[in-house]
C-alpha cells in the first residue's frame, strides 16, 4: 500500500475524508476515499502498489478485483464479447473527429489489456497499435495466438520518439494513482494538434453519495475519480486543450455497451445488435452525462 497526500493531487487544496471501502484482494482490505471540495477530484489515499497481485492473470480474465471485465474472452471470442459495441463506437468517434482523413490518422490505445481493440481496428483497415503500461500478463497462455505480433502491441522502447495523431485510455485514468504524472507520460506521444481520448465515469452525478458509486465499488484498482471540471484542469496541467465534442457518432454505441456491462451481459446476441439503443443511449448520457468529460486537445 501507498499513502496519497491529504491534499489534492490535482489542484493542491484541503481534501475531505468521505469513507471507507472494502476491497475484493482480500475481501477485508480498507480503503480511505477523499474528496477534493475545490476542483472535486476525489481519490483513494492509500492505493495498491503491488501491480503483479492486482493486475493478475486472474484479473484479465474476470476473477479479479473488477468482475465486469474479462480480457481474455474479449481476445479470444472477438465475435461474440459484448465489448464489440463499444470498438464499433471507438472506430465511429476516430472517423468522426479525422472525417475524410481518417485513413492515414496513426491512433494508439493506450492500457490496451491484450489489444483487443487493436485487433478490431486493424481488420477495419485502421492504423492502431497498443501499449499496456503494465506487461502481458496473459502472454505465455496466449502464445499460440501470437497475441503480441497479431495485434500491433508496441513495447516501450517501440514508443521512444514516436507521436500518434489519437490516442485513446479506455477506463485506465482511474487506475492511475497519480493522474497528472500519468497524463505527463501521455503527452509527448501526441502530435500538436492531435487528441487525447479518455474514457472515465463521470463522478459529477454521484457527488452527494460517492461512496455508494458502483465505481467506486472497486478500490482494489479503481482509485481516481473525476468530474468534467476536474478533468479539464488535470488535462490544462499537461499541455492539452480541454474540448468538449458533445454528443459524437460512435457515443451511442459506448454507451451502449457500458448499460449492458453493468446490467452484467457478456456477449452479443441478435436481440441487442437490432435494438435501436440510440434513444435508451441519449437518455442514459442525459443523467449520467458520459459525453460531459471533455477530450484534450494537444498544444
Amino acid at each position: 500500500m501507498t499513502k496519497s497526500p491529504l491534499n489534492c493531487p490535482i489542484c493542491g487544496a484541503g481534501t475531505d475524508f468521505v469513507g471507507q471501502i472494502f476491497g475484493r484482494i482480500p475481501p477485508n482490505q480498507a480503503y480511505f476515499l477523499r474528496h477534493c471540495p475545490k476542483c472535486h477530484f476525489s481519490y483513494i489515499s492509500n492505493p495498491r502498489d503491488d501491480y503483479a497481485t492486482i493486475y493478475s492473470e486472474e484479473y484479465y480474465r474476470g476473477l479479479g478485483a473488477d468482475p465486469l471485465v474479462n480480457y481474455e474472452f474479449d481476445h479470444q471470442m472477438p465475435d461474440l464479447t459484448l465489448r464489440q459495441y463499444e470498438w464499433a463506437g471507438l472506430s465511429r468517434i476516430f472517423k468522426s473527429l479525422f472525417k475524410a482523413s481518417y485513413q492515414k490518422a496513426t491512433w494508439l490505445d493506450y492500457g490496451c489489456g491484450l489489444g483487443s481493440l487493436v485487433a478490431y481496428g486493424r481488420k477495419r483497415g485502421l492504423l492502431v497499435s497498443g501499449y499496456e503500461p503494465y506487461g502481458d500478463p496473459l502472454k505465455d497462455s496466449l502464445s499460440e495466438n501470437k497475441a503480441l505480433t497479431e495485434t500491433n502491441i508496441l513495447s516501450t522502447q517501440d514508443l521512444a520518439g514516436r507521436e500518434f495523431d489519437f490516442v485513446t485510455a479506455i477506463e485506465v485514468i482511474e487506475h492511475a494513482a497519480d493522474p497528472l504524472a500519468f497524463l505527463a507520460q501521455i503527452r509527448p506521444l501526441i502530435k500538436p494538434g492531435g487528441f487525447l481520448f479518455l474514457t472515465t465515469g463521470n463522478a459529477k452525478p454521484f457527488r452527494s453519495n460517492l461512496i455508494k458509486w458502483s465505481y467506486v465499488s472497486c478500490p482494489d484498482v479503481h482509485v481516481s475519480f473525476f468530474e468534467p471540471e476536474t478533468l479539464a484542469l488535470a488535462l490544462s496541467k499537461n499541455n492539452f486543450r480541454p474540448f468538449n465534442a458533445g454528443f459524437l457518432p460512435g457515443f451511442a454505441q459506448v454507451i451502449k455497451y457500458k448499460i449492458l456491462k453493468n446490467l452484467k451481459f457478456k456477449k452479443r446476441s441478435l436481440f441487442f445488435d437490432l435494438c435501436p439503443f440510440s434513444a435508451i443511449s441519449f437518455l442514459t448520457n442525459l443523467k449520467y452525462q458520459v459525453t460531459a468529460m471533455p477530450i484534450g486537445i494537444a498544444e
